[in-house]
């Protein structure tokens, strides 16, 4: 006989405590007359690049088109539907001259959730070597 169990709650008792690293680097966000440091977040799984527009009207990146976001947030069934701004974003990088163009939804923030800086060197630790 095969039983199938749901859960229905979540009381503190079953939280569960694990760091979760994320990738992140550092390159140079080029605008039309200035540029700026920006630290990358990636989300492998997403089929989007969001860049904060605080940072895109800073630097006056180029608007390509407006597209129409779909957002579900967790237990909806209907979506909250957004015109936000396409920019045209020119990364560099940090040790040559070498840039990579790419677009980017604007977004007010990414998120509000508080983010801790891991407290040991994590590098190698994620490369397998150690």
């Amino acid at each position: 006989m095969r039983t199938d169990v749901a859960v229905a709650s979540v009381s503190e008792d079953n939280v569960i405590v694990c760091d979760i690293y994320l990738q992140t680097d550092t390159a140079k966000i080029m605008g039309k007359n200035r540029s700026m440091l920006g630290r990358r977040l990636y989300d492998n799984a997403s089929c989007r690049t969001f860049v904060l527009e605080r940072v895109s009207k800073e630097l006056n990146l180029k608007v390509i088109e407006q597209e129409e976001l779909k957002i579900y947030s967790f237990g909806s069934t209907e979506p909250v539907v957004e015109k936000i701004n396409k920019v045209r974003v020119v990364l560099r990088n940090l040790s040559d001259q070498r840039h990579l163009v790419i677009e980017a939804l604007e977004t007010l923030n990414f998120s509000s959730a508080l983010i801790k800086i891991p407290d040991k060197d994590i590098s190698l630790t994620v490369r397998g070597i150690t």
